[in-house]
């Protein structure tokens, strides 16, 4: 994998994810008042948000709009199957989005057993998560090119955050 400021739109791509780590952060609820599920880990893992979507970037290679995609089906999970994001379930919730949204969208995709180690989780786990979000999801996996465009949109608008360890400068 590459580095994300090597290649011109580097800055770009990381600012993206840190727009998408900073949504999904917002979301995250106190687990003391949610439901367990099969993504809920004993306890949270050490990793911010924002590290653990630029390992998966740096190692996995996703495309952009397989973040975006990601993001899609996460906000989707969480309203058909009811399930409140939260530091114990986030990271299970975001590498099996990421998952399942490369092998859908991108041409490029690894086996589980890349995104389990990548994850930090074992492929059995990975595997019963993935059937559980595909059931969560109801099996919708087709994101419509205006649903696409409307969540791009509201990222690529947030992408001004700079945060204070990066330089300010903007892609060529």
């Amino acid at each position: 994998g590459r580095e994300m400021n090597e290649s011109p739109g580097g800055m770009q791509e990381y600012n993206l994810l840190l727009v998408v780590s900073t949504c999904l952060e917002q979301l995250l609820q106190d687990e003391r008042f949610e439901n367990v599920t099969k993504f809920h880990a004993s306890k949270p893992p050490s990793i911010s948000v924002l590290s653990y979507l630029l390992r998966i970037h740096k190692y996995a290679n996703c495309s952009p709009a397989c973040f975006i995609v990601s993001l899609i089906y996460i906000d989707r999970l969480c309203q058909h199957a009811l399930i409140t994001l939260s530091s114990l379930n986030i990271h299970r919730i975001i590498i099996t989005a990421i998952c399942i949204a490369a092998k859908f969208h991108d041409d490029l995709f690894f086996p589980n057993r890349f995104y389990s180690q990548l994850g930090g989780i074992s492929l059995t786990e990975l595997n019963v998560l993935e059937v559980e979000f595909l059931f969560g999801l109801n099996f919708t996996l087709f994101v419509s090119h205006d649903l696409f465009l409307k969540y791009e949109t509201a990222l690529l608008g947030h992408q001004h955050w700079r945060p204070a360890a990066k330089p300010s400068r903007a892609p060529r």
